[in-house]
């Protein structure tokens, strides 16, 4: 297609226009485009997802804190997770006579004394097991009492015969375990201590 020239002055002398580019583009440098050559065009960059001057390192995750369960006992009292060890000495119970006794009993005297009567004849434990040890506090060292042989279950009155006869028994000095231990001879009960053993507490 044939472009009519359109005279301008420069010193004098008619210069042709320049017809415009078939693509309808302009080039800043005053020079023409190479026929049959790709247009290249400057084009803007997305803008990046990582601020100014990151480093470059992908973000680190975010890690929620995830609370531990809680559990309610009976009384409604927030207790933390139930432990192995709690769990051992909950799988043999004590009767409540050898438990928390509600009577008073004079180690130094026969178990007929404690006056329990019928209640001697009662399971030692729930359920019921033919042999339990107790540990006994002397100074900074523990005394272990073995009761049962494992072929009958024991009974309330086994527990408390077999106790008073290790404490009141003659030792070489002279002595008994009754009088090492002190001025305490009250039963004051059995604390579990894991399993099939108890430790033995006495009042004054």
């Amino acid at each position: 297609m044939q472009y009519p020239t359109t005279p301008s002055s420069h010193h004098g002398h008619t210069v042709p226009r320049t017809p415009p580019s078939q693509t309808g583009r302009h080039h800043h440098n005053g020079q023409l485009p190479t026929p049959g050559a790709p247009y290249m065009f400057a084009a803007v960059l997305p803008q990046s997802a990582l601020a100014p001057g990151h480093t470059g390192l992908p973000p680190t995750p975010y890690m929620p804190t995830v609370p531990l369960p809680i559990q309610h006992n009976s009384t409604g009292l927030l207790t933390p997770p139930e432990s192995p060890v709690s769990r051992s000495r909950s799988l043999t119970a004590l009767n409540d006579h050898l438990f928390r006794p509600n009577y008073t009993y004079d180690m130094r005297y026969d178990v007929d004394h404690a006056g329990l009567r019928s209640a001697l004849q009662e399971h030692a434990t729930i359920p019921a097991t033919g042999q339990l040890a107790v540990l006994v506090q002397l100074d900074q060292r523990m005394l272990t009492i073995n009761i049962g042989d494992g072929r009958a279950a024991l009974t309330v009155r086994d527990v408390l015969h077999r106790l008073h006869r290790e404490l009141t028994k003659i030792l070489p000095n002279g002595g008994t375990l009754l009088q090492l231990i002190g001025r305490r001879y009250i039963f004051d009960g059995l604390e579990p201590s894991g399993g099939n053993t108890f430790t033995l507490k006495l009042r004054r």
